[in-house]
């Protein structure tokens, strides 16, 4: 699922002026079987993400419901038993129209239904279907697919801006068209299993975090990857006795400061840093050192640890005015961050 789809979609729903947009995933492929395929429930929450708080537009889950091939006669057919009182038309990309010829029943299909077909300006295609009713979209549409999408994070490519944010950071959690590889799956999974012992609250806030650490590495044009561990993994000890995180940040001969001699709480950093280190092997000293200080960045920190303190601050989940102002203001990372650094020195937390 990516923007173009979207644009599809708003386009389709506004030009011709349609009470709703039914999004409808395949349940069992037929042109293309299993090529790259998640799951139905998997493509499903994707497609649930990239649809948030989007009006007028939904998911419908007739195809699963239906079973077997989906075969598009027989959607539409369902449809118009299921709601005799709607007018249903059929959305499709200029592209997918000289595709019309090898769809199952296509004499039967175009008798059900009218198609709403959107082209790019300039790139009008002449329907192959004499007896079709086209209503025709206009809008300006990138040449991203979803094949070229896949392909890309196959290949560890995740500079993709026609993918969504919040759709990216799940494919990434899941682990979806292998994209994380090895050792960072390894690594994420080790990670959730501790971070699953944590107080719900707090690992809320480390999901929270993490989506505003992924959408900085990638405005920075980093892989995202290291900051998707060290933001999930930085405040595993943050709810840990005082005793436990000595135990642990004293365990690697760590530097403390005063303030962490004094608060132990504070030290739940190095903590986390010297966890990450005893139980997963090979882990990047980057990330390791990123966990370590991001309770005190300082002005020459490294990226990652700039990338993990400014979303560990910046977390919407705080629920802290200030510091959403600083998140929500349009400023370059450097200036953020900056800004990130005179807070913690007013309060590291």
């Amino acid at each position: 699922m990516h923007r173009q789809h979207l644009q599809i979609a708003l386009a389709a729903l506004l030009e011709c002026h349609l009470d709703e947009v039914w999004f409808v995933p395949v349940f069992q492929a037929v042109h293309k079987p299993g090529q790259g395929m998640l799951g139905y429930q998997q493509r499903r929450q994707l497609l649930l993400t990239a649809l948030r708080d989007l009006p007028g537009v939904g998911i419908c889950d007739i195809e699963e419901q239906l079973g077997g091939p989906s075969y598009t006669f027989r959607t539409i057919d369902a449809l118009a038993g299921r709601f005799p009182d709607r007018q249903f038309f059929l959305i499709i990309g200029g592209d997918s129209l000289c595709e019309l010829p090898t769809w199952k029943n296509i004499d039967k299909l175009v008798q059900q239904t009218e198609f709403i077909v959107v082209d790019r300006p300039g790139y009008e295609t002449v329907s192959p279907i004499d007896t079709a009713v086209i209503h025709r979209v206009a809008c300006q549409l990138s040449p991203v697919s979803s094949t070229v999408i896949r392909a890309a994070l196959q290949s560890r490519q995740f500079n993709l801006p026609d993918l969504d944010s919040e759709v990216l950071l799940q494919i990434l959690h899941h682990d979806f068209y292998d994209c994380l590889g090895d050792p960072y799956r390894q690594w994420l999974r080790q990670v959730l299993d501790c971070q699953a012992q944590v107080p719900p609250g707090l690992q809320e806030h480390m999901r929270s975090a993490t989506r505003l650490a992924v959408n900085y590495a990638l405005e920075l044009g980093l892989d995202p990857r290291p900051a998707l561990i060290a933001t999930m993994a930085h405040d595993l000890f943050r709810s840990a006795s005082d005793s436990d995180i000595i135990t642990l940040a004293g365990g690697r001969g760590f530097r403390l400061n005063d303030l962490q001699r004094q608060t132990p709480m504070l030290a739940h950093g190095p903590a986390a840093a010297v966890w990450l280190q005893n139980n997963l092997a090979d882990i990047d000293a980057g990330i390791v050192a990123a966990v370590r200080d991001h309770t005190f960045p300082t002005a020459d920190s490294p990226q990652l640890t700039r990338i993990v303190a400014t979303a560990d601050a910046l977390d919407p989940f705080r629920q802290l005015p200030a510091r959403d102002r600083i998140r929500d203001a349009a400023m370059p990372f450097a200036e953020r961050f900056a800004q990130v650094v005179e807070l913690k020195k007013q309060s590291p937390l």
